[in-house]
């Protein structure tokens, strides 16, 4: 029954539709902000083939030119190890808020 429901689907529809709202964003923030590099993760890290061509479209069409052609959009290589390094600064960033309870125990140092 699953397998049914999944081949129901319209997967180019939906990789299009999703494909294009990004589009859509990068063309602002590239309008907004000019960056140089723009890293995106998640489901376009691991697809980015797909959604590729669909982001380019839009960003030709919506944003400035010269902007966008200074302006490389990368997948992120952190791939399905992003959430590992999440929960690592996570956990860091609470640690830092406990600076003065770790020096006042003498188990950490640090120069300020």
């Amino acid at each position: 029954m699953l397998k049914l429901q999944l081949q129901a689907i319209p997967w180019p529809e939906i990789i299009q539709v999703s494909a294009e709202y990004l589009g859509r964003g990068l063309a602002l923030l590239i309008d907004i902000l000019n960056p140089e590099c723009i890293v995106i993760g998640s489901i376009y890290s691991r697809n980015e083939m797909l959604f590729k061509p669909y982001v380019d479209r839009i960003l030709a069409e919506e944003a400035i030119p010269a902007a966008v052609e200074v302006c490389q959009i990368k997948p992120a290589l952190l791939g399905e190890s992003i959430g590992d390094f999440a929960a690592l600064c996570v956990a860091l960033n609470e640690n830092i808020f406990n600076l003065n309870l770790w020096k006042n125990q003498g188990i950490f140092w640090m120069n300020c």
